[in-house]
């Protein structure tokens, strides 16, 4: 069974078409604030910072923002709204006009819900919230995190490997879903799981279901840190950081990796994968193919950043607080680097901001 669940996440050994075409359409900055990634929009010929989230469906703006630029409300249909712990029911808003890369995106129903971070108020530049894979899907993207840098791409009769990247990297066959998510087969505690891909978290998250059916009991959460902040409906919530013997994503096996458990309202997965595995490398989502592809930053040809180092093949796992580690294989196959430190919850926190898991899953009339 594992063995079955990890095939669509081994390495691809197709080469790409002939016919493939690339068409780079956009290159544009990320700014990483609170362990976010945020890429500029243009909204009114104005300039605004948005997280770009692949986990979201839809495009999600915070109130303060609609209200600045003086929305009108849709009030045909209400969105559910789903977050850890908590589910709401709003009226979205119509944004007049969205340019992201070389599309504009005319009369967009935007979602409405509190998303930032106090590191993400004091900004310089205040996030107004986040483009979901609605927007995203109308173009290959690549993210270099270690770079900061999001390139667009248009891709045409391109199949196999087809990424113009240098060094070793990996190709996944991610599960289909009709939301235009990424959802990989894992395994947690060599236990198989699904994950969402989600470059709006900004740390890797189990839902709470699903610890039965990585052999973790209740009772082990008891000594677990436990970290509290606030819902997108206001409620009280919490999650806990379990250590877990061991995460396999593809060729890379982190052991005694931290990650979050909470109630998050998952139908399709198990997990969300985060910026703190996904940070450290150069990701290409083919909306085109249906396939993703990774690359460690010390893959890459040349020499990679001190900072970037894998771990040495024979390490063991290594036990840093808040952190996951990296358990070294062969040379041809780096593991994960270690992850930023975890940082305590408020009610400004990253669980008050959680766009990965803000998805219109559906509507009342």
């Amino acid at each position: 069974m594992l063995a079955c669940a990890q095939a669509r996440a081994q390495i691809a050994t197709t080469q790409p078409d002939n016919n493939c075409h690339l068409t780079k359409d956009a290159t544009l900055p990320l700014t990483e604030i609170s362990g976010h990634y945020h890429v500029p929009v243009d909204i009114g010929g104005q300039t605004f910072l948005m997280v770009v989230d692949s986990g979201a469906e839809d495009t999600v703006l915070t109130p303060e923002a609609a209200d600045l630029l003086h929305l009108s409300t849709d009030m045909s249909k209400a969105d559910v709204i789903r977050g850890v712990g908590d589910t709401r029911s709003v009226y979205p808003r119509v944004l007049p006009s969205l340019k992201f890369g070389t599309e504009e995106w005319p009369n967009t129903r935007v979602e409405v819900a509190n998303l930032l971070t106090a590191a993400e108020r004091a900004a310089p530049s205040v996030p107004i919230g986040l483009i979901g894979a609605r927007i995203l899907s109308r173009y290959d993207v690549e993210f270099d995190f270690p770079a900061k840098t999001m390139t667009l791409y248009t891709a045409q009769g391109c199949t196999g490997r087809f990424v113009p990247w240098v060094g070793n990297y990996d190709a996944y066959s991610p599960i289909a879903t009709p939301r235009n998510r990424f959802i990989l087969s894992l395994a947690l505690n060599g236990r198989p799981i699904k994950a969402v891909l989600d470059t709006g978290a900004s740390r890797s998250l189990l839902k709470h279901a699903a610890l039965q059916a990585v052999d973790v009991d209740e009772a082990a959460l008891a000594s677990d840190r436990q970290l509290s902040g606030t819902g997108v409906a206001g409620n009280s919530i919490h999650v806990y950081v379990h250590r877990f013997d061991s995460l396999r994503v593809g060729r890379a096996n982190l052991r005694n990796a931290p990650i979050e458990v909470g109630d998050a309202a998952l139908s399709d997965s198990d997990m969300l994968l985060g910026m703190d595995f996904l940070r450290w490398r150069r990701v290409w989502l083919s909306y085109s193919t249906g396939s993703v592809f990774m690359q460690l930053a010390s893959g890459r040809a040349g020499a990679a950043p001190a900072a970037s180092q894998a771990a040495p093949a024979s390490s063991q796992s290594v036990d840093v607080d808040g952190q996951l580690a990296a358990i070294g294989q062969t040379s041809d196959a780096p593991a994960a680097l270690p992850l930023s430190r975890l940082r305590q919850f408020s009610t400004h926190s990253h669980i008050t901001y959680y766009p990965n898991l803000l998805l219109p899953v559906g509507r009342t009339r």
